[in-house]
């Protein structure tokens, strides 16, 4: 059975339910195929380096379990927030969050093209950003050359009457240093 037909056919027995903004958190395993999206964002993560001459990233089953334990959290409890590890340094994060109504379909790379989009923002020169408040975190942790392994978390949830999915990449060794973003975060080659 296709895919994209199951994901349909679950959000609209959600809608049918009339689920509210607080309903429970649709199962990620029966919603999303983890494994395809793991390595669809991982591609993309990969040519996107590829771009700047950083080497490629390999995925880290820990890194993904920690990943997709705090996607299904964020979903749960509908919260928008860093994670304890990614704010004590323990590893890098990004978080991706995407709505739609009446159903929300993730489109591979969704999250790996909005977090890269801030390149437009990246000062190679001073490896900070252009202007002063322009978002650079997620592109500069993206590309940043000494991270090594990645993990990628999904989670799908009926959320402000529509359905939202949460993105989470947690990267490995933590990214976005101070005093390293010249050396780590190469112009495009």
């Amino acid at each position: 059975m296709n895919k994209s037909f199951v994901l349909a056919l679950l959000l609209a027995t959600a809608l049918a339910l009339q689920i509210s903004h607080k309903a429970a958190f649709i199962s990620h395993e029966a919603a999303l195929d983890l494994a395809a999206l793991r390595a669809s964002e991982l591609s993309r993560h990969n040519a996107k380096r590829a771009l700047h001459g950083t080497p490629s990233l390999t995925l880290s089953d820990s890194l993904n379990t920690a990943a997709q334990t705090y996607a299904d959290y964020l979903a749960t409890n509908h919260v928008f927030t860093h994670s304890p590890s990614a704010k004590n340094g323990t590893y890098g994060e990004n978080l991706y969050w995407g709505w739609g109504y009446p159903s929300k379909t993730y489109k591979d790379g969704e999250a790996t093209e909005s977090w890269y989009g801030e390149n437009v923002n990246y000062d190679y020169q001073t490896g900070a950003a252009k202007q002063t408040g322009k978002v650079i975190g997620h592109f500069t942790a993206l590309v940043w050359k000494a991270v090594t392994q990645v993990g990628f978390g999904f989670a799908l949830v009926a959320e402000q009457g529509g359905f939202a999915v949460y993105v989470v990449a947690n990267y490995s060794p933590t990214p976005n240093v101070r005093g390293q973003y010249v050396a780590n975060v190469p112009a495009p080659v």
